[in-house]
C-alpha cells in the first residue's frame, strides 16, 4: 500500500476534481438516466483504477513488469480512464441515448477488466520464466565460479596457465542448461571438485584432468548448440 500511496493519492485528487467541475457546471437537480448512468461508470471507472493501484505495486504499474501488447498496466489504466471520462462526458451533457451509453461504458469497461487479468497472468509468466532461468543457469554460473577460484591459486606456472585457460573456457561457454546436458554437467561438477583437490599436489595429474575437462566441456557446449537448432 506504501508503495502505491502516490498512485492513489493522485487518482483521488483527480476524482474529487471531477466531481466538484462536474456538479458546479451540472448542479445536482434536472438529469435524467442517461446522465446519471454515465456518472456511476465514471465512478466505477476510478474505483476500478484505484483497486489496480491497491493490488499491483509501484514497480509492476510503472515500466518493468506487468504489460499487455508492450503497454505497461499504468498506461492502459491512463487509457481507460480518458476515453470513459469522454464517454461518460458525453453522454451526461446530451442526457439521452441510455442504452447506446450504457452498451459502450459496459464494452469498455469489460475490455480494461480483461487487459488487468491479461497483465496479471503476463506478470505471473515473466516471474515463471526468470524462476525457470535462474535454475537452468545455476549449474553453470557454479562452475564458472570454481573455475575462477582454481585459476586464482597460487600453482605451478604451466598448471595456472591452464587453469586459466579452463576458466575462460567456462566463461565463454552457454550458461543456459538443458535436459541434454545434465549429465555431462554433472561430470563437471565432480571433475572441478577432484581439479580443486589436486592442483596443488598433484600438477601433471591436474594437467591431465584439465584436458579432460576441457573435452567434456567442449562436448556439453556442442550439445547446447545442436540444442538450439532442434
Amino acid at each position: 500500500m506504501k508503495k502505491n500511496k502516490s498512485y492513489i493519492v493522485v487518482f483521488a485528487l483527480i476524482f474529487v476534481m471531477y466531481n466538484i467541475i462536474t456538479f458546479i457546471i451540472a448542479g445536482f437537480s434536472g438529469h435524467g438516466a442517461a446522465f446519471w448512468l454515465s456518472y456511476l461508470f465514471e465512478v466505477l471507472a476510478f474505483a476500478a483504477i484505484f483497486a489496480v493501484c491497491t493490488f499491483f505495486d509501484k514497480k509492476a504499474l510503472g515500466l518493468t513488469e506487468i504489460f499487455f501488447y508492450n503497454y505497461p498496466m499504468i498506461v492502459w489504466s491512463s487509457v481507460y480512464a480518458i476515453i470513459e471520462t469522454i464517454i461518460s462526458t458525453v453522454f451526461m451533457i446530451i442526457d439521452d441515448g441510455t442504452k447506446i451509453g450504457i452498451v459502450l461504458q459496459i464494452l469498455l469497461f469489460t475490455a480494461y477488466v480483461v487487459i488487468v487479468f491479461m497483465c496479471k497472468s503476463a506478470k505471473e509468466a515473466i516471474k515463471e520464466i526468470r524462476e525457470t532461468r535462474a535454475v537452468e543457469t545455476s549449474n553453470m554460473k557454479n562452475m564458472i565460479m570454481t573455475a575462477n577460484v582454481i585459476a586464482s591459486f597460487d600453482l605451478d606456472a604451466d598448471l595456472k596457465k591452464s587453469a586459466i585457460s579452463l576458466a575462460e573456457n567456462f566463461r565463454f561457454s552457454d550458461i543456459v542448461s538443458n535436459d541434454m546436458t545434465y549429465q555431462l554437467e554433472e561430470k563437471l561438477k565432480y571433475e572441478l571438485d577432484m581439479l580443486k583437490e589436486s592442483c596443488m599436489v598433484d600438477v601433471e595429474g591436474s594437467k591431465e584432468l584439465i584436458k579432460i575437462i576441457k573435452d567434456h566441456l567442449k562436448e556439453r557446449n556442442e550439445i547446447c548448440i545442436n540444442y538450439k537448432k532442434m
